[in-house]
């Protein structure tokens, strides 16, 4: 459908030299150290919006396909460690909503091909003139004309968010003390146990001196 083939497998790194500068996903990103490792080469008709001196590493296959052409899975890939890569997935991510018909807000006015919804608790939905108004956000369902489902989403509307810096904290606003901070950050990021491995380890050898320099003592008297 894509025509689009896999050609060889590279296990190597490889320094990204070029952004597309047109596409939403990657407009605005400027070339520097970011490298993309365990990446295949493509055969494809279609242009790279990132690639590197080897392979083209992120393609658009279509509308809302995407290529992203790196096994990510591996931990040593440079790719998913880099800055770019949350920003992509995100841009991704807002793009497809963009492009996507069936993403809704809530308080929108929908226009169905049928009168009746099912949301995603199965509760059955009984509309007016196939228009759909939601006052919630949810998963909804609905059965058209040639007996396919349908599905759809409705998220919040962001408006409806106050991003009004509070000049004052509200009463039961609390900030974390630097040690609850350190200690989440800790259980977040794991101990550093090998110091208290290097303190037993330091203890042993000063118990096996003590008791070596005792035992000699012992045998000279």
């Amino acid at each position: 459908k894509y025509r689009t083939e896999f050609v060889k497998y590279e296990n190597s790194k490889s320094q990204i030299i070029h952004y597309d500068k047109y596409s939403p996903v990657t407009s605005n990103f400027k070339l520097g150290n970011d490298f993309v490792s365990d990446f295949w080469t493509v055969k494809t008709d279609k242009l790279p919006l990132i690639s590197t001196a080897k392979a083209g590493i992120l393609f658009k296959l279509d509308k809302v396909v995407f290529l992203l052409n790196t096994d990510i899975g591996v931990d040593k890939n440079e790719f998913w460690k880099s800055k770019i890569f949350p920003i992509i997935f995100n841009r991704i991510a807002l793009y497809k909503n963009k492009s996507d018909i069936n993403y809704y807000s809530v308080n929108d006015k929908i226009k169905l091909n049928s009168n009746h919804l099912i949301s995603e608790d199965n509760t059955k939905i009984v509309l007016n003139n196939f228009t759909f108004i939601p006052d919630k956000a949810g998963n909804y369902s609905f059965e058209n004309k040639n007996g396919k489902i349908n599905y759809f989403s409705v998220n919040l509307n962001y408006q409806e968010s106050n991003y009004q810096r509070m000049e004052k904290y509200p009463p039961n606003f609390h900030i974390l003390s630097g040690k609850i901070n350190a200690s989440m950050l800790a259980n977040n990021d794991g101990y550093e146990i090998w110091r208290w491995v290097f303190i037993l380890v330091l203890l042993l050898l000063i118990l096996e001196t003590i008791v070596v320099l005792t035992a000699q003592k012992e045998i000279r008297n």
